[in-house]
């Protein structure tokens, strides 16, 4: 009687009653290699996944929304090639959201055109970090403003303070 492990739940059984779908291999029952081969499967994919950049369904999407977003703000592009330097892009740690965002301020307020031709990936590189910068402070200054109700023909100026004291250093008087 020779005692072998399940290669699924790692319990000790028996070689003659184990189920052996090859030589060297033994399982419990049929059910277990069934649940050991779909977790080595699935374990594979989530590696080439991670190593070759492959996308979840959810990111897929993600990408057909910026690629509608492109199409609709640049007009006709090349949309293979759109889509490789998108991968780039987020494989060099920009988000969707802020490669949206940084065609917007290129195209809104830099005023600059996009040559459908060329793509995106130079201008978003150029100018994502300024986009960042922008797009927070708007957001700060928006929260600071609170709620208030502005119309067209209120103009928001922001006064930024200065701090005059001396610091540091106290005036002391002799007496």
């Amino acid at each position: 009687m020779t005692i072998v492990k399940c290669r699924y739940c790692h319990k000790e059984i028996d070689k003659d009653t184990a189920y052996s779908p090859a030589k060297g291999r033994y399982y419990c029952n049929e059910e277990h290699y069934l649940k050991h081969e779909g977790k080595k499967q699935k374990d594979r994919e989530n590696y080439m996944n991670i190593k070759y950049g492959k996308k979840t369904p959810i990111q897929n999407a993600e990408s057909d929304r910026l690629v509608e977003y492109l199409q609709n703000t640049i007009g006709e592009i090349n949309e293979p090639m759109i889509r490789k330097q998108i991968t780039k892009l987020i494989n060099s740690g920009h988000t969707y959201k802020g490669i949206e965002l940084t065609v917007d301020y290129i195209i809104k307020i830099k005023l600059l055109t996009i040559e459908p031709k060329y793509g995106i990936i130079y201008l978003v590189e150029k100018y994502y970090n300024e986009t960042k910068g922008y797009w927070i402070k708007k957001q700060r200054i928006k929260k600071s403003v609170g709620g208030h109700i502005f119309d067209s023909k209120t103009n928001v100026v922001v006064v930024k303070k200065r701090n005059d004291k001396i610091k540091g250093k106290l005036k002391t008087e002799e007496f």
